[in-house]
């Protein structure tokens, strides 16, 4: 396939398709098997403590895995990474089915989220090799509605696989994933031209995440996305208590609720595909970033005066509504100066998502609060601290006569 073809509606197709699954393996690698934690625990003759190992493991290998990818794949291009990357992340999920004791799965684990990070900064680098602003913006959006809709899917589909079978099997399931991965990127062109690639050695290529870092812009867009992320964990990992414990229904009531997340992410990134054909990047993130302060408090207020399940549930699905937009938008924003860096800069984002908003995850968890309380709180006050750092990004922007795209 040609560069070329890519940009044909067939080519577009089956670019987005792949770009799509390559978004979604960190949600997939950590999400998908969850619904086995017991079984896990049972197995190994351990507790839950023990098995969550698992996956802090697995996010540490996910956010160091994406320092070492990206400049891997600035320096010997997308393709090459991709493969080798996942092809280890899929022999490393076949070590996790075969594992017979928590240090082997643990141990296999961690390695499946080391090279889940290829998959992840490929993607993100291939778009920005592909496209220039709004056509960007649409197309990370695109990309990170995926990234947000996996953590809802993946915990329905690991429960309708122990139906019938072991936990086992769900890694079997990441293995045919990542085999199906290395086929479609092997049909895509190599994107990164061998005049664009960094020539220095590795050693020097990290030392460019500071350069990477120093840009205001990218360090707002960066900080904007992680804020996004920030709301989604939250969602994800207290979603469960508030349903099932406070609420009380039950696992096809929950799995209903929690899946019906996708089809508004879905609405929401059509709504932001419509809106960048006639508003700039960043006036799009404004309206996304203030339209979630107002839902996210409101959900706050109301939740906490009534308690009532339409009102929580409801106001809670509308919180994140905007996250697949404030995510792609933002992360366009950061990527926009480092056309020759675009993995490193896609990977600090990367790193910053998934790393820090797990750590802040499991921070908030140790609180002492009951989960409704803690929801109710921590996306409120999430929705206020994106709209501080919007504030705060315009005020920079203003001051340094930037230009907005």
């Amino acid at each position: 396939m040609l560069i070329a073809e890519l940009h044909t509606p067939k080519g577009k197709r089956f670019l987005f398709g792949v770009l799509a699954l390559l978004s979604a393996f960190p949600a997939l690698s950590t999400d998908l098997y969850m619904p086995g934690f017991l079984n896990i625990a049972r197995e190994f003759h351990t507790n839950l403590d023990q098995v969550q190992l698992t996956l802090a493991f697995n996010f540490f290998g996910l956010g160091i895995g994406q320092l070492i990818w990206g400049p891997i794949s600035d320096r010997y291009g997308r393709r090459k990474p991709a493969i080798v990357g996942i092809g280890i992340y899929a022999a490393a999920s076949l070590g996790c089915a075969l594992s017979n004791s928590l240090p082997l799965l643990i141990l296999a684990r961690t390695i499946q989220g080391l090279c889940a990070a290829s998959a992840v900064v490929v993607g993100r680098a291939i778009v920005r090799d592909l496209f220039e602003g709004q056509e960007m913006a649409r197309a990370l959006a695109t990309v990170s509605s995926i990234y947000l809709i996996s953590p809802m899917v993946g915990p329905v589909l690991g429960a309708a696989i122990l139906n019938f079978s072991s936990w086992h099997f769900e890694f079997i399931v990441l293995t045919a994933v990542g085999i199906i991965a290395i086929f479609c990127v092997a049909r895509l062109p190599e994107t990164l031209s061998e005049g664009a690639r960094v020539t220095t050695g590795l050693g020097a290529a990290m030392k460019d995440y500071g350069f990477i870092l120093k840009d205001r812009e990218f360090r707002f867009g960066a900080l904007q996305a992680t804020i996004s992320s920030f709301m989604i964990f939250i969602f994800v990992g207290f979603l469960p208590a508030v349903l099932m414990e406070h609420f009380g229904l039950n696992a096809m009531g929950y799995a209903l609720v929690f899946g019906s997340n996708a089809f508004f992410m879905i609405v929401s990134t059509r709504i932001n595909h419509r809106l960048l054909r006639n508003h700039k990047v960043a006036v799009v993130l404004r309206y996304a970033v203030i339209v979630q302060l107002v839902v996210s408090t409101l959900l706050f207020a109301l939740g906490n005066l009534t308690g009532n399940f339409w009102v929580v549930t409801v106001l809670m699905i509308a919180s994140i509504f905007s996250c697949a937009t404030i995510t792609g938008n933002s992360t366009t924003l950061a990527l926009h100066n480092f056309k020759s860096k675009a993995a490193q800069a896609g990977a600090l984002v990367g790193v910053s998502q998934n790393s820090i908003s797990s750590i802040f995850m499991s921070l908030v968890s140790l609180l002492p609060i009951v989960a409704l309380t803690k929801s109710l709180l921590f996306m409120w006050l999430i929705g206020l601290t994106g709209f501080v750092v919007l504030v705060l990004r315009e005020r920079s922007q203003r001051k340094h006569g930037d230009v907005q795209i």
